[in-house]
């Protein structure tokens, strides 16, 4: 039969376009291109910038103090009538407290700058989970509209089969269902790919219609670490766990710092005075007066002092136990993303070494027994729908394994290019 010949060499062609899927993927360059544009990452780090900017104020000196004076009834003293007193004052903290300001300051820059990381994973893991999604699409629509054609064909051999009286009507309309059937499929297919395209180039921020080629998922299946090693470094790159450390840290020098209240604080102040000639004959009538003052603030009100250090150690407690929190939560989530990526790459494997491979077989011997008349139509179609039903889950399962390992990338806190090198 010439139309079971042309099914046989697209069915071939079809399975034999696996490989050439797999191709140079741009996702490398979109994530750098969301890195560099994406108004969320942008934002993040110009608050980071903020934040740097705070420690040199936080360790400063206060503004000095100066002033002018006018006697608003003369003062006469022995050199002469004093007119106007000048005066600069600068208070100095107690040592040690400038630092500690500085020192809190300074790590909470350090977890403003972790959040930067926090929110580049979190939008790199989007745009890989959505990038793996539009390659499963594009590659079902490949798939699906080869098989259309190939249903098409079938459709035109029932009916030629059935005109010429060996065949039955049910057979047509069974292929008429399956070619509707991936009709719609199509359309489902294109209505998605039309919405992640929109989503991708949000994430990118460029115009929503951009066209995404070249799209297909890495050919190497990803490598699963052991817990030891995801733990590893997990502590060494989670941004989270990080943040909250510099959390630590400025806790710790607020303790520090509240317990400096204790301490007074000392005040500098410089005056002059200007002294107009007097009507006595003195040897130093109308000199100038100056002179300098200390002072120091008395922190006598102890239970003000006593609940600021309260409060720090009640934060630092805080800190501490918000760290063991994400630590432990951290390690439930590598647990539970190292578990489904495992049983991923099982199912993976399970399509591509057993069931598509026996749905290939299948549907070959069914072709084979349809030349021969030892199975009908219906038993052809059938197969066929199975091997396309089975090939398009393959391939979502693929697709599946690749967003786990993204998933499982942010919950350690590795970007893509870290995790290659972390296994080299």
């Amino acid at each position: 039969m010439p139309r079971l010949r042309l099914l046989a060499i697209i069915m071939i062609c079809m399975m034999a376009s696996d490989g050439a899927a797999a191709a140079a993927t741009p996702l490398d360059d979109l994530i750098v291109t969301a890195l560099r544009d994406n108004p969320q990452i942008q934002a993040a780090r110009q608050a980071a910038l903020a934040a740097a900017a705070v420690p040199a104020q936080a360790s400063s000196f206060d503004d000095p103090q100066a002033g002018i004076a006018w006697y608003l009834s003369e003062v006469e003293t022995r050199v002469g009538p004093q007119e106007q007193r000048f005066f600069l004052s600068q208070k100095l903290p107690f040592w040690g407290k400038r630092g500690l300001r500085g020192a809190v300051a300074e790590h909470g820059a350090a977890a403003a700058g972790e959040q930067v990381r926090h929110v580049e994973l979190a939008v790199v893991t989007e745009l890989r989970e959505r990038y793996y999604d539009l390659a499963y699409v594009e590659e079902s629509i490949r798939i699906t509209e080869a098989d259309r054609a190939l249903v098409a064909d079938i459709v035109e051999a029932a009916l030629a089969h059935y005109s010429a009286g060996h065949g039955q009507q049910r057979d047509v309309l069974r292929a008429q269902v399956a070619l509707s059937r991936d009709t719609d499929r199509l359309l489902s297919l294109r209505e998605q790919r039309a919405t992640l395209t929109v989503e991708l180039n949000e994430l990118l921020a460029r115009d929503k219609w951009t066209v995404i080629d070249g799209v297909a998922l890495p050919e190497a299946l990803p490598v699963v670490e052991t817990m030891d090693e995801l733990r590893a470094a997990m502590v060494a790159a989670r941004p989270r766990l990080a943040a909250l450390a510099r959390r630590i840290e400025a806790a710790r020098a607020a303790v520090a710092l509240a317990r400096k209240q204790y301490y007074p604080d000392l005040t500098a102040r410089f005056d002059y005075t200007l002294t107009s000639e007097g009507p006595l004959p003195v040897a130093d009538n109308g000199t100038d007066s100056y002179w300098g003052t200390l002072s120091v603030n008395l922190p006598i009100w102890r239970k003000r002092l006593d609940a600021g250090v309260s409060q720090a150690r009640a934060g630092l407690g805080e800190a501490e136990a918000a760290y063991r929190d994400e630590q432990e939560r951290a390690d439930r989530e590598i647990t539970d993303l190292r578990f489904r990526l495992t049983t991923s790459g099982d199912q993976v494997a399970l399509f591509e070494t057993g069931l598509v491979p026996q749905a290939e077989q299948a549907l070959r011997a069914t072709m084979d027994s349809y030349r021969t008349g030892q199975a009908g139509f219906l038993d052809l179609l059938d197969a066929e729908r199975d091997w396309l039903d089975l090939r398009l889950a393959g391939f979502r399962a693929r697709a599946d394994l690749f967003q786990k390992q993204a998933r499982l990338d942010r919950a350690v806190g590795r970007l893509p290019e870290e995790t290659t090198t972390s296994r080299e």
